[in-house]
């Protein structure tokens, strides 16, 4: 087996940071007299925070990729696997007023399935499958002494599918003394 993971980060002084990682994870094993498995997993990403001097606007992001295999022999020689990978990447703006803020953003995702096998009748059956998600999102957060509230509302799209939603989101939180609130949410998901 195998383990490997490496990890930077690094902080402004400003307040921003960026951090990238990567990884793999690897294994093998071997029974003689009927099967053997190989595994490996490997991915990589990062985030950042950009908090410019005298703004009253934070940018962050974040990118990801990960993948994971499995492969296994029979006696017969023939291979039978299974793949499952993805990657995620985003960027969100906030933008502070005195008490109130802003948030908004959009997100990319896409995932992908590879199966294949042999079955008892020995049938070659294989499945690729892949989907990808596009979504932004806006909220804004209301603060006054003892009342917050949220309004927010966010949009999908699902490629693989030509579907795509509307979802708005309502939260308000009301706290009329010290460790006691009252708290109301909606939204349609």
């Amino acid at each position: 087996f195998g383990d490997l993971f490496v990890k930077y980060g690094s902080n402004s002084a400003s307040g921003g940071y960026t951090k990238l990682y990567a990884f793999n994870f690897s294994d093998n094993v071997d029974f003689p007299t009927s099967t053997s498995y190989a595994w490996n997993s490997y991915g990589f990403g990062g985030k950042f925070l950009v908090v410019p001097e005298q703004s009253k606007t934070k940018v962050d992001g974040y990118f990801l990729y990960s993948n994971y295999d499995i492969e296994q022999k029979e006696l017969d020689g023939k291979p039978r696997s299974s793949s499952i990978g993805g990657f995620n990447m985003g960027m969100n703006f906030s933008y502070n007023f005195k008490k109130d803020e802003l948030k908004f953003g959009m997100e990319i995702n896409g995932f992908r399935t590879i199966f294949s096998i042999y079955n008892s009748n020995d049938r070659f059956i294989s499945q690729d499958e892949s989907t990808t998600e596009i979504n932004g999102f806006a909220n804004y957060k209301f603060v006054r002494k003892r009342f917050v509230a949220n309004l927010g509302l966010r949009g999908q799209y699902y490629a693989s599918l030509s579907n795509q939603s509307l979802e708005p989101r309502f939260q308000i939180r009301y706290n009329p003394f010290g460790g006691f609130g009252i708290k109301l949410a909606a939204g349609q998901y």
